[in-house]
């Protein structure tokens, strides 16, 4: 459908900003609604606007409710709308004008709104990395309180944190502690397993989701993904990305670019994108690397390579970040072409 207008919303908690522009840009129309009276202010746009959002904490929950009403939703990345929003003085109505703008870039990417499925998988990986969070800041700061103490654990900061109450006991039998610091350390170990239980509990259900999905029963097959990446990977936005290159720049895992003239210097990663989704495909590079390390006469055609890089005298580092945008490229094919990973 052609869109002879384009809607930009400014949404917010309570008050909402509509600007309605022709394809040229021009203002027609201005005004704003309160957050009950939303939909109805929807309903009654003409059917072949093109309805512009930022992508915010609501912008999921709007963009499903209004294409349920047969409407055209496109979400801008905050970014992006920032830089037309500058050229103007800060206000609501201002903003809605700077995404409908912003709409209008052919070089701009949009942002795919998430359905509640995508949502409820998005909250397992969100709370999940929270409570690793959590986690490892507990630890190590019982560890640290310990130290003080004179009480230096054996264990690694895995495994202390699956058995601190026995370090706080332990300390406390060798009398490192006081019985008031040991009461205080324990209801800090307490804490610390719960959050343990926690992230197991997060781990079953993300596996348990991966079983509804296609796209993640593939990806699992992929060397190095495992559920937890799989289920991250199956629930980015692949198909929205022209080529695997793109998909991996997304995630921040190629070089970052100095060009002068004809000189051309890669750096370091860009960073950019879904911090956590890269994090995860890194670790997954470093486990690949590690096994690559083990394995005798490899079959796979990622394992020879990675050998080959290691014989180079690479570093291990370099070579599992450079390996992560391998599995990110990969996933992208395996999703795009709907196919079986080869490892041959």
């Amino acid at each position: 459908m052609e869109h002879n207008t384009i809607t930009g919303i400014d949404l917010a908690k309570n008050i909402m900003h509509f600007v309605i522009t022709d394809k040229n840009g021009k203002v027609l129309k201005r005004f704003k609604t309160k957050r009950d009276k939303f939909l109805k202010a929807i309903s009654e746009l003409e059917k072949d606007t093109l309805i512009a959002m930022e992508a915010c904490g609501s912008s999921n929950y709007w963009a499903q409710k209004i294409s349920s009403l047969d409407y055209k939703v496109q979400l801008m990345k905050t970014k992006d709308v920032k830089i037309y929003a500058k050229s103007k003085q800060k206000n609501d109505y201002n903003d809605a004008l700077a995404i409908t703008k912003a709409v209008r870039d052919p070089e701009l990417k949009t942002v795919q709104a998430r359905t509640k499925e995508e949502q409820d998988v998005r909250l397992l990986h969100k709370t999940r990395k929270n409570t690793i969070r959590d986690r490892v800041q507990k630890t190590n700061c019982l560890i640290s309180s310990l130290y003080e103490y004179g009480y230096v654990t054996k264990l690694s900061k895995g495994k202390f944190s699956k058995a601190c109450l026995e370090e706080v006991e332990q300390a406390y039998q060798e009398k490192y502690i006081s019985k008031h610091t040991y009461e205080l350390l324990k209801a800090e170990g307490k804490e610390i397993i719960t959050l343990c239980e926690k992230e197991k509990l997060i781990d079953k259900m993300i596996i348990e989701s991966n079983k509804q999905s296609k796209k993640a029963t593939k990806l699992q097959k992929v060397l190095g993904i495992g559920p937890i990446n799989a289920s991250c990977l199956s629930n980015a936005s692949i198909e929205s990305y022209d080529s695997p290159r793109d998909f991996a720049a997304s995630l921040g895992l190629v070089p970052k670019q100095y060009t002068s003239g004809d000189e051309v210097v890669l750096g370091s990663i860009t960073k950019q994108g879904d911090r956590y989704a890269r994090t995860m495909l890194v670790q997954a590079g470093r486990s690949v690397v590690i096994r690559a390390k083990k394995v005798k006469d490899p079959q796979d055609k990622l394992l020879i390579w990675i050998q080959k890089k290691l014989k180079e005298g690479k570093h291990f580092n370099l070579i599992a970040v450079a390996v992560a945008n391998k599995l990110a490229r990969i996933a992208y094919t395996v999703v795009i072409n709907d196919t079986e990973y080869e490892p041959i």
